[in-house]
């Protein structure tokens, strides 16, 4: 409601014109100089709904750039007005989009500083609030190559990026994730002005460490998956049902196989045993019953 509310406050303070209703991602770009100078680049994906053709486009931003261009997906100049609402800034671009159809806008920024210096340290805060449900936000900060990240404060990166790593331009962090309408996404990292490679290590611990989270749950589902694939592809059609019911539930009797797959004890019994013969699958007595297990060099 509130959101529907705010729309129509901007439509009547802007004028009788169609507007998109929402952005699915913004790609937030920064470059720090190394005089510390700052380069930001927001990429708007913007989407129209399926009701109407759209006249123009709005894109909201929280503040007012004290320098800016605005672009399209080419690279190419558009125009564009702008207006301040409720704290907002509003920049109106006159295009037209199809109903239904998807663009990309770019706004370039100069001069706005999101880097305080303390003494021989540095650190760049960034705060995003969005004015749009977004399916994806992305940052992609660029630290300058002369500059290391230190650990002097404590935590010197937060949230954690979803990657970092370095090349030629400096070191890059990365960061994405969801972001719903009216809420605020903050950032920071300290980073110094590094004459030698003091802090390499720093920097090698926190990629290694990053990697190995983020690719270590990741990797291990997809050997697993990859494993099951391989392994039922030489499987027969009911071969295949038992090998996955146990990927699913691994503690069943083969009572309980036959019951959940319908199928007869003399065949059950057939495919057990050939399965056993195969060294996929373990029969282990428990009393009276046969537990069924898949043996642990094919998990």
């Amino acid at each position: 409601m509130k959101k529907g509310a705010f729309f129509a406050l901007m439509l009547l303070f802007l004028g009788a014109c169609h507007c998109a209703e929402s952005a699915k991602r913004i790609d937030a770009y920064i470059e720090i100089t190394p005089n510390l100078e700052i380069y930001q680049r927001l990429n708007y994906t913007i989407y129209a709904n399926d009701e109407k053709n759209l006249s123009s486009v709005l894109l909201m931003m929280p503040y007012m750039p004290e320098r800016f261009d605005v672009l399209d997906s080419d690279m190419m100049f558009v125009n564009y007005s702008t207006s301040i609402s409720n704290g907002i800034f509003v920049i109106k671009i006159n295009d037209f989009m199809a109903a239904g159809s998807e663009k990309n806008y770019i706004v370039r920024t100069y001069a706005d500083s999101f880097v305080a210096t303390f003494g021989p340290s540095n650190i760049f805060t960034y705060t995003f609030l969005s004015y749009y449900d977004l399916e994806e936000f992305c940052l992609k900060l660029i630290l300058p190559s002369n500059y290391a990240i230190i650990s002097s404060q404590g935590n010197p990166i937060s949230p954690l990026p979803n990657r970092l790593y370095s090349s030629n331009d400096g070191i890059i962090l990365e960061w994405s994730q969801r972001i719903n309408y009216m809420d605020s996404k903050s950032f920071f990292v300290f980073f110094e002005k590094s004459a030698s490679s003091n802090y390499t290590w720093l920097i090698i611990v926190l990629t290694f460490v990053l990697s190995f989270l983020i690719g270590a749950g990741t990797i291990y589902f997809f050997i697993r998956k990859s494993k099951a694939k391989t392994l039922t592809q030489v499987l027969s059609k009911d071969e295949k049902s038992i090998v996955n019911l146990l990927l699913e539930n691994k503690d069943l009797t083969q009572k309980d196989i036959g019951q959940i797959l319908d199928l007869s004890k003399p065949k059950l019994s057939k495919l057990i045993s050939g399965l056993s013969k195969k060294g996929i699958l373990s029969i282990v007595p428990d009393g009276r019953k046969n537990r069924i297990e898949l043996r642990k060099e094919v998990l």
